[in-house]
């Protein structure tokens, strides 16, 4: 464990030494931007989408499905072998009712396949509002592709906060490395979409 931290740490001065001084204030102006509260709360959508690979996302998911902020649930990037009642626990009062509105995904394997997955669930489901679970670092490029997959979906942002990193990111290397790397995707996701244009 010990060791692992000192790589982390050791990382983290590398990047510092080799990203020029600009990148530092467009990751800074990235970070900024990321959603801190949730948009909308009380307003329904047709479905919840949730985003696997993250803690408290799935929880979340199925608590708003629950609590009737959307009519069904879909989960994107599950493992083939999950079924919806793996993650539907029996302490669930309404457990039944939740599994059968619950659909998982289960051939994505990165953002932009979650949103290939979701644009062909919300179409066949005549979706047509969604809000979005997932971490807040990671909430402006999922929004990214899920709109420029499919442009015509209303989207609520749902973010949720792991509380393994710090809002002061920048004195977290963990968290610090974390939000470059997103940063950096995001710029690959977006230039991908601009040099379809």
């Amino acid at each position: 464990m010990k060791r692992k931290k000192t790589l982390i740490y050791i990382l983290f001065i590398v990047l510092l030494t080799l990203i020029p001084p600009t990148w530092y204030y467009l990751i800074w102006g990235f970070a900024n931007n990321f959603p801190l509260e949730i948009e909308n709360a009380e307003q329904q959508t047709d479905a919840i989408i949730v985003l696997t690979g993250g803690t408290k996302r799935i929880n979340e998911g199925i608590t708003l499905l629950n609590n009737g902020s959307g009519k069904k649930l879909f989960i994107s990037g599950v493992d083939p072998s999950v079924k919806a009642k793996d993650l539907i626990l029996s302490n669930w009062v309404n457990r039944d009712n939740l599994i059968r509105n619950t659909f998982l995904g289960k051939s994505a394997r990165n953002t932009h396949e979650n949103a290939v997955e979701i644009n062909k669930w919300t179409s066949d489901n005549n979706v047509k509002s969604i809000r979005i679970v997932t971490a807040y670092y990671h909430m402006p490029r999922s929004v990214l592709e899920i709109t420029k997959t499919n442009p015509r979906l209303e989207v609520i942002m749902h973010p949720v906060f792991p509380k393994q990193l710090t809002p002061e990111w920048w004195l977290s290397p963990n968290t610090a490395i974390l939000i470059t790397g997103e940063y950096f995707k995001y710029v690959y996701s977006s230039f991908r979409y601009w040099s379809k244009r």
